[in-house]
């Protein structure tokens, strides 16, 4: 078993007790695990990028910026239960990262951009009017960053036509990453109860962890040979 196979298990060993924090309701406890696991997907992320010998420029240069969206997703997982909004900005400025790799190696047909159109207006229509959640003053900045995530999980579905099982893994890193934020929103913007809070935080951590460890472990082929 490799080094970056055993970070990426170790993650979702983490992942476990981030849950139960969540679920006992303790914070010290959540947050501890939910720091290691952001650190999992960081490492794993190097461990994959640095485990190919003979890269391509094209592919450094999309791993490279890949690896600055984990770095910046893992500062803003810390800073997200501390100070919302910066942590958010951390999040925002990761999906435009992420876009920038994606565009570059597989920009998007007419196709592809009708998908998007399709599935944002889906989701913003949703948003504009259901009743459970309270976006406020962050609805518009919200909204532009949901067109990022949905445009990121449509972009990579590209890689489906790899032939590599690795680089296929990066679309449903992206995926879950979307499901995982939409689940987020009803821990964060909603009056539910605490216990109801805490499976949504608890489903919210089952994608996007292992979403962006999927992410990670992606860059773990060159995918442009």
């Amino acid at each position: 078993m490799t080094l970056k196979t055993k970070t990426f298990g170790a993650g979702i060993f983490f992942l476990l007790f981030f849950c139960i924090g969540l679920y006992i309701n303790n914070f010290a406890f959540y947050f501890s695990f939910k720091i290691l696991t952001s650190l999992s997907f960081v490492i794993t992320g190097f461990l994959s990028f640095y485990a190919n010998k003979e890269k391509s420029e094209e592919y450094t240069k999309f791993a490279k910026t890949i690896l600055i969206g984990l770095v910046l997703s893992f500062f803003a997982d810390v800073l997200l239960d501390l100070f919302f909004e910066i942590g958010f900005g951390f999040f925002f400025i990761a999906e435009i990262t992420y876009f920038i790799a994606l565009f570059k190696i597989n920009k998007p047909t007419k196709k592809y951009w009708i998908v998007i159109t399709i599935l944002f207006f889906a989701f913003f229509f949703f948003e504009y009017f259901n009743p459970w959640t309270n976006l406020g003053i962050l609805f518009w900045p919200l909204m532009v960053y949901l067109f990022f995530l949905i445009s990121n999980t449509v972009i990579s579905a590209k890689q489906f036509n790899s032939e590599s099982k690795v680089t296929k893994i990066l679309h449903i890193g992206m995926m879950f990453f979307l499901i995982s934020d939409f689940v987020l929103q009803f821990k964060i913007f909603t009056d539910f109860s605490q216990m109801a809070k805490a499976w949504y935080g608890i489903l919210n951590g089952i994608f996007y962890f292992p979403g962006q460890l999927l992410i990670a472990y992606s860059l773990s082929k060159d995918f442009t040979k």
